[in-house]
This record gives structure tokens, C-alpha cells and sequence, in this order.
């Protein structure tokens, strides 16, 4: 086995780890939260993990697997399969991010930013189905399944999550600042905010490397280990488990949803 089909491997046997434990925070977060709607967010979460899960193993499989005694010879097949879970991964995962990190905005800003945020995400999803239509697959020497993706969308694709990340990090920070210092005297309020701040940027800073690298044809043949990291930082930047609300007074948190509401209404009066 070659050192790079090695680090390869490990990489993703790293990967599929992190995953699960992202499902496991994932359907922790789900269990916590009964508010209906709030339910739902976490549930799309919880499925953007599960198809993570599922990128990542195939990967893991491709690298493994006999491309003609296991698989039929069926490697583009298969891709496509994988690349499905991919598009489904990263619509949920990021949409989630986007939804969550909007709710502080009225709703006529709120409107006009999530559209906004949603074309650049769909602009990354038309890159990558680009780039997957006119990918070269083949049988690689070990007998593997391979391929190499189309460089110039498959790059835009990496661009455009980083540009979106970017604007949603600007974002989400601004509009906390809006809700008034109050926002930050709440323990609740403060650790989503420090929270989902620090998962985007994980996800900028991993996107950042990754176009670095692709610029610089590091990759290679090696996509697998570019798409392990743009992955785990898209799905880790989405994934929350609030703290549960017993850890924190009743009374307390009553008082301070109360001030949060008042703040909230008198920024957007004003």
C-alpha cells in the first residue's frame, strides 16, 4: 500500500469517527428541543449528518474496494450515488446554518438575507453538479475506483461556500451586536453565539485551505482527502446541541427570554 493510499485511508477512517459522533449531537440536539418548528431544524441536521455519514463511506469504500470483482465494474454508478448524498448533505447542512444564523434580523431583512444566502448556496450546488457531470472516472492501478473532477466549478463550488460562510460569520455578528449588549449578558443566548461563530469559522478557515490546495494541485488524485475536510467543516459548522435548560435556573430564564423579547422589539421599532 502507498504512503498516500495510507494517509488517504486514515483520513477517512478519521472522518467516518467524526461523523458519527456528529449524528450522535445531532439526534441529542432533536431529543432536547420539543418546540415544533425548532424540531424540524434540528431534524434536517440530524439528516445532513446522516448523509455525511454516508459521503464519507463511500469514499472509504471506492478506496477499498475492488472496482471489478465488488463493485461490477460499476464506479460511475456508485459516484453518482455518493454524489447524491453529497448534494442532499450540503443543501440541509448549510441551509440549517443559514436559517439559524438569521432568526436575529426582522423579518424584512431576514427575507432579503436568506434569499441571498440560498443563491449562493445554490450557485455551489449548480458548481459541484457541474463539475460531477464532467468528472473523468476510472479504474485507477490499484484496481480502484477513481476519478477526477472537473477543476474549474468543482474550484467555484469551494469559492462560493467560502464566500457564503463569510457573509453568514458578518452577519450573524452584526445582528447579535443589533439585539443590544443585554444579548450578551444572557449564558443561554452567549453560547449559541460563541457556539455557531466558531463552527463557521472551522468552516471558512477549512474552506480556505482547500482552495488554497486546489490552486496549488495538491490534491491530485487525492479528492478524497479534499472532500473529508470541506465536509466535516461544513457539517460541523451546522451542528448545535443547545445546553439543556436545566442547567440553567428557571426563573433565570424566563427573565431573560423576557429581556431578549423587549430588546428585540425595540431594535426593530427603531
Amino acid at each position: 500500500m502507498s504512503i498516500q493510499k495510507q494517509i488517504t485511508e486514515s483520513v477517512l477512517i478519521l472522518s467516518l469517527i467524526l461523523g458519527a459522533h456528529n449524528i450522535y449531537v445531532s439526534a441529542k440536539a432533536v431529543k432536547a428541543i420539543n418546540r415544533n418548528f425548532g424540531s424540524l431544524v434540528n431534524i434536517a441536521q440530524a439528516v445532513a449528518s446522516i448523509f455525511q455519514f454516508l459521503n464519507q463511506g463511500f469514499l472509504f469504500l471506492f478506496l477499498n474496494l475492488d472496482a471489478i470483482k465488488d463493485l461490477n465494474g460499476q464506479c460511475w454508478l456508485y459516484q453518482e450515488i455518493d454524489f447524491i448524498c453529497f448534494i442532499l448533505f450540503q443543501f440541509l447542512s448549510i441551509g440549517v446554518l443559514i436559517f439559524r444564523t438569521t432568526v436575529f434580523l426582522s423579518k424584512r431583512t431576514q427575507l432579503m438575507t436568506r434569499c441571498f444566502l440560498y443563491l449562493l448556496l445554490i450557485g455551489s450546488i449548480t458548481s459541484a453538479t457541474h463539475s460531477s457531470i464532467n468528472r473523468v472516472v476510472f479504474i485507477d492501478n490499484d484496481g480502484h475506483c477513481a476519478a477526477i473532477w472537473y477543476g474549474l466549478t468543482n474550484n467555484m463550488k469551494i469559492y462560493f461556500n467560502l464566500f457564503n460562510y463569510s457573509c453568514i460569520l458578518g452577519m450573524f455578528i452584526y445582528s447579535a451586536y443589533l439585539l443590544g449588549s443585554n444579548v450578551w449578558k444572557q449564558a443561554r443566548l452567549r453560547d449559541v453565539i460563541k457556539t455557531v461563530s466558531f463552527g463557521v469559522i472551522i468552516a471558512i478557515v477549512g474552506y480556505l485551505i482547500s482552495g488554497i490546495f486546489a490552486l496549488a494541485g495538491v490534491w491530485g488524485t487525492s479528492f478524497q482527502i479534499e472532500f473529508s475536510l470541506e465536509n466535516y467543516c461544513s457539517i460541523l459548522a451546522s451542528t448545535h446541541q443547545p445546553k439543556p435548560i436545566s442547567q440553567e435556573p428557571e426563573s433565570d430564564w424566563k427573565s431573560n427570554k423576557k429581556t431578549i423579547v423587549v430588546t428585540k422589539v425595540t431594535e426593530l421599532k427603531d
